[in-house]
C-alpha cells in the first residue's frame, strides 16, 4: 500500500497532453485550473495508506482524502455555486488539477504561453526606422 504523497507523484509523473485539448477550447477550465490554486486544501488522515491498485480507484482516493472550500473556489473561478461541482468534475476527470492544490503541469505551460502570447500582442509597436 502507498500514501497519498507517493499515489500523488505517480499520476504527476504521467501527465498526458490530450488532455489539454478541451483546455485549449474551454475558457471554464482554464479558469477553474487558476481557481484552484488560490484553493486551501485540508487533508482529512494525512496517514491514510491507500489500499487500491487500479488507477482509478487510486486517483478517486486521492481527491476523499482532502476538503476545500468550494465557494471560494466559485468565487476565484467566476462561477455561480451550482456549477462548482460540474466543473470540478471536469478538471479532476481531465486530471488538470491535483488534489494537493497543484495543477498538471502541462496545462499550466499551455495556460503560460497563451499568456505571452497576448501579452506580446498587446506591445506597443516599435516606430520604424526611415531608411
Amino acid at each position: 500500500m502507498a500514501m497519498f504523497g507517493d499515489i500523488l507523484a505517480e499520476f504527476k509523473n504521467d501527465e498526458d497532453a490530450e488532455n489539454l485539448v478541451p483546455l485549449m477550447e474551454d475558457a471554464s477550465l482554464r479558469n477553474g485550473m487558476v481557481a484552484w490554486k488560490s484553493v486551501m486544501i485540508k487533508y482529512k488522515n494525512a496517514g491514510a495508506q491507500c489500499p487500491y491498485k487500479d488507477e482509478t480507484s487510486k486517483w478517486n482516493w486521492l481527491w476523499k482524502q482532502i476538503e476545500y472550500d468550494q465557494s471560494t473556489f466559485a468565487s476565484v473561478a467566476g462561477i455561480k455555486a451550482q456549477d462548482v461541482s460540474s466543473l470540478l468534475t471536469r478538471l479532476m476527470g481531465l486530471r488538470l488539477i491535483y488534489p494537493d492544490g497543484s495543477v498538471n503541469m502541462l496545462g499550466r505551460k499551455y495556460l503560460q504561453a497563451m499568456i505571452m502570447d497576448r501579452i506580446n500582442k498587446r506591445k506597443p509597436g516599435r516606430p520604424k526606422k526611415d531608411a
